[in-house]
C-alpha cells in the first residue's frame, strides 16, 4: 500500500516549526511525537514508499516497549510483526541458544509506511520523491532546507529546527561536511534480500551465521518469508558476487542455503559503521543513524533510531520556542546517555565475530555457565532511567 504525499513542492514554500529529513524509524517516529504536540512539521523523504531497505527487521523488546509508550504498539500487531524468542548463533565449530524474549520482527517497507502513515495522521506534512539539503547559513532565526524534486523543480523552505535523519547516506548535509559520519576503520558493507516461499530456517528466532570474512542474519517474517541480512568486509566481496559470499558464510556454518537465495535481487548500504562528526549546531539536531552507526549484530538498530527520537521530541519542542546555544550540547549529551553508552555490549560483540574461532570458545563457555547471559540480556532490554521519564 502506497503513502501519497501530502502536498506538492510547489505548495511546501513556507516556514515550519520542524523540517524532518528522512522517513525511517527515526525521522518518521519524531515527526509523530513533534506533530502530536501540535507543532507544525514538514517530513521529507528522498524514496517513494513503500520502500525496501535492507535491515533484519528486528526490533527488541525495549523497542516494543518504547512504541508501545507513545501509543503506537498497533504497528506490531501478530498480522504486522511476529515474534521472536532467541538469538541463535552459529559458527563452523559451535552453536549457542540465547533467549531474548518480548522480541518481533517487521518488514521494514510495511513498517515505516505505517510509521509515516502514522505521523500522517497526528498531522505531519509528507513530501516525498525529495532531496533534501541542509543550508549551511541561517535566516534570521531560522535554518534554510533546500528541496529538489524528482522533475527538477527546486524551492526553499524554513524551519525553526532542522532534524537529519537520513541514516547512513548523509546526503542532506552534503554543504556541512564537517557534520557528516565518516566510516570506521574495518568497517563492513550490509546486504541484505527477502526470499519468498523459502521452507528451511524455525520462526520465531534471530539464526545469525558467523564466519572470518563476516556474518548472515535470517529471520522469517510474519507473511512467511525469509528476511536475509548481512554485513561482510568489502575485501570478501572483491570478484565475487554478495550471493556467493553469503552462501559460503551459511555453508560453513552448517547451514542451508535456501533454494532460491542463488537468484534473488541482493541490495546493499555503504559501510556500516560510522564515527559521528558534530550531532548539533544551531537549528540543527542529527537524529538515528545519522549520527553515528555501529554494526547492530545485536538487533538494536532499530531501538537506537527509535530512542533517540523519543528524547528528541522534548528538546525540540523547546528549542523551536526560543533556540539557546545549550540546546546543541545538551544534545551531544543525551546522545551519548542514551545511545553511545548503551552501545558497549553489541561493540564488543562485533568486535569478537572477526575472531571466529574466539566467538566459538566464548560461545561454548556461556552454553556450561547460562546465568551469565541474563545479565547482558536484561542491560539490552531495560529502557534508561532518561527515557523513563520522556514517555
Amino acid at each position: 500500500m502506497r503513502v501519497n504525499s501530502s502536498l506538492s513542492l510547489a505548495t511546501s514554500e513556507r516556514s515550519w516549526d520542524v523540517v524532518v529529513i528522512g522517513a525511517g524509524p527515526a525521522g518518521a517516529l519524531a515527526a509523530h511525537q513533534l506533530a502530536k504536540r501540535g507543532l507544525q512539521v514538514l517530513l521529507v523523504e528522498r524514496k517513494e514508499f513503500p520502500r525496501d531497505k535492507v535491515c533484519g527487521g528486528c526490533l527488541g523488546a525495549r523497542a516494543v516497549e518504547l512504541l508501545d509508550r507513545v501509543g503506537l504498539s498497533r504497528l506490531l500487531e501478530p498480522s504486522t510483526a511476529g515474534r521472536t524468542d532467541a538469538l541463535q548463533f552459529y559458527t563452523r565449530t559451535s552453536t549457542l541458544r540465547l533467549p531474548v524474549p518480548g522480541g518481533r520482527v517487521v518488514c521494514r517497507s510495511e513498517f515505516d509506511r505505517q510509521l509515516v502513515a502514522a505521523s500522517i495522521g497526528q498531522g505531519a506534512v509528507f513530501r516525498q520523491r525529495t532531496h533534501a539539503v541542509v543550508e549551511p547559513n541561517l535566516a534570521v532565526g531560522l535554518r534554510r532546507v533546500l528541496l529538489h524534486s524528482e522533475d527538477g523543480q527546486t524551492e526553499t523552505v524554513t524551519a525553526k529546527v532542522v532534524l537529519v535523519c537520513d541514516g547512513l547516506s548523509g546526503g542532506a548535509l552534503v554543504r556541512l561536511p564537517w557534520m557528516r559520519a565518516s566510516p570506521s576503520v574495518g568497517s563492513r558493507l550490509g546486504l541484505g534480500t527477502v526470499l519468498d516461499d523459502a521452507a528451511e530456517f524455525e520462526p520465531d528466532r534471530i539464526h545469525m551465521a558467523v564466519d572470518t570474512p563476516g556474518y548472515v542474519g535470517i529471520v522469517r517474517l510474519p507473511d512467511n518469508r525469509l528476511n536475509i541480512a548481512s554485513a561482510i568486509d568489502p575485501v570478501a566481496l572483491k570478484g565475487r558476487q554478495p550471493v556467493a559470499a553469503m552462501s559460503n558464510i551459511l555453508t560453513a556454518c552448517r547451514l542451508p542455503v535456501p533454494e532460491n537465495f542463488t537468484s534473488s535481487h541482493v541490495k546493499s548500504t555503504p559501510l556500516l559503521t560510522r564515527r559521528g562528526g558534530q550531532r548539533a549546531c544551531e537549528r540543527l539536531l542529527l537524529v538515528g543513524d545519522a549520527g553515528g552507526y555501529l554494526e547492530p549484530i545485536t538487533g538494536e538498530g532499530m531501538a537506537w533510531a527509535i530512542a533517540s527520537a523519543i528524547a528528541a521530541e522534548p528538546l525540540v519542542a523547546e528549542a523551536q520556542r526560543a533556540w539557546r546555544p545549550h540546546h546543541s550540547d545538551q544534545w551531544e549529551q543525551t546522545v551519548g546517555h542514551l545511545v553511545a553508552s548503551r552501545q558497549s555490549i553489541c561493540r564488543s560483540l562485533a568486535r569478537l565475530t572477526r575472531h571466529p574461532r574466539l566467538l566459538s570458545y566464548a560461545m561454548r563457555s556461556l552454553a556450561t555457565v547460562p546465568w551469565v547471559v541474563a545479565p547482558l540480556i536484561n542491560h539490552l532490554n531495560r529502557l534508561p532511567p532518561r527515557l523513563e521519564t520522556l514517555c
